[in-house]
């Protein structure tokens, strides 16, 4: 065999091979059940959220430095194939909110410095439809989602909520105009 003819086998090998090793986690359709399981792994304390189908609240208030709790909700949309982690942090027994802002003339400034910190995140700060502050991660289900790489993204997003929690009450709580 010629040194070309076994490099060509080589790179068809390299090739084809993802296609024939497959993850274990990942062969099953990432479903309701399997978020379970992994939660149960992961022995964390949870309970299933009652507004939407698939979803799921971990309350957090253990090894914190700045929230005083952690609210994260998993939400396995099968529709859209998307499985999202929004983690709220609560201090002083208040979830962060902009009706709360200092001087509501500062809401644009609020939501550019919101914007400024995301490129310092592992997620995405974002405001929901009651105004409540959030980190946000969003999985793509339509591959599975393995069990290592759900749980380094909840810990990654509650580290990431509990670590801006005191930039993100100083926005709320001080003149942050220009």
């Amino acid at each position: 065999m010629t040194k070309s003819a076994v490099y060509s086998l080589i790179l068809l090998l390299t090739l084809c091979l993802p296609t024939w090793a497959k993850d274990p986690e990942k062969e099953e359709t990432f479903n309701t059940q399997k978020l379970k399981e992994y939660l149960e792994r992961m022995q964390v304390n949870y309970k299933k959220a009652t507004e939407a189908e698939g979803a799921y609240v971990l309350i957090r208030r253990e090894g914190l430095s700045n929230a005083d709790r952690l609210i994260t909700l998993i939400v396995n949309n099968s529709n859209t194939n998307q499985l999202e982690i929004l983690t709220y942090p609560e201090i002083d027994g208040e979830f962060l909110n902009v009706s709360k802002l200092y001087n509501q003339q500062n809401e644009r400034v609020f939501y550019e410095k919101l914007m400024h910190i995301n490129h310092k995140s592992f997620g995405m700060f974002f405001v929901d439809q009651d105004g409540d502050v959030g980190l946000r991660f969003t999985f793509s289900t339509g591959n599975g989602v393995g069990f290592d790489a759900l749980r380094a993204v909840i810990e990654n997003c509650q580290r990431g909520a509990d670590r801006f929690t005191p930039m993100l009450k100083n926005f709320m709580t001080t003149d942050i105009g220009y």
